[in-house]
C-alpha cells in the first residue's frame, strides 16, 4: 500500500497533468484546498464550544451531565489547537536545492496537514456525537414528558 507521501504526489502529478500546470502549483492549491476546511473546521468547532458553554453555565450544579459537557468542552479545545496546528505549518526552512527535492519537502508538509485536518474531523465528528447523546440523557432525565 502506497505512503500518503506517494498516494499525494501522485495526485498532485496527475491533478497539474489535467490542468497543464506545474506540480508546484497543483501543490499550493491543494494547501488552500486544505486550508479552506480546516478554516470551515474550526467555524464548526467554535460554534460548538460556545453552544457547550452556555449548556454548562445554566445547568445544576448537581447535574451529572455537567461533566460530559465539560470532557467535551475539553475535546473541541484540543481540535482546536490541532486545527491550529496544522494551519501553522510552513514549509521547508531550507529553500536551497533542487526543484524535485524542494517540491518533496512541500508534498510532506502538505500530507502532515491533511493528516491533522483529518484528525481532527475524525475526532469532532465523534465529540459532535457525543454532545448529541449527552443532550438527549441530560433532557430525558431532567424534565417528564407525560
Amino acid at each position: 500500500m502506497p505512503s500518503d507521501f506517494e498516494q499525494t504526489k501522485s495526485f498532485l502529478v496527475s491533478i497539474s497533468t489535467m490542468r497543464g500546470s506545474s506540480p508546484g502549483d497543483a501543490l499550493f492549491y491543494e494547501l488552500d484546498t486544505v486550508d479552506n476546511k480546516v478554516s470551515s473546521l474550526l467555524s464548526h468547532v467554535s460554534i460548538m464550544m460556545a453552544i457547550l458553554a452556555l449548556f454548562y453555565s445554566n445547568m445544576d450544579k448537581s447535574d451529572p451531565s455537567r461533566i460530559a459537557i465539560l470532557a467535551e468542552l475539553c475535546i473541541y479545545l484540543l481540535v482546536t489547537l490541532g486545527c491550529l496546528r496544522g494551519i501553522f505549518m510552513i514549509g521547508p526552512e531550507n529553500q536551497v536545492g533542487e526543484y524535485e527535492e524542494i517540491l518533496n519537502k512541500r508534498i510532506e508538509v502538505v500530507c502532515r496537514r491533511v493528516r491533522a485536518y483529518k484528525y481532527s474531523l475524525l475526532v469532532t465528528v465523534f465529540t459532535t456525537i457525543a454532545f448529541i447523546f449527552t443532550l438527549i440523557y441530560h433532557f430525558t432525565t431532567t424534565h417528564d414528558f407525560q
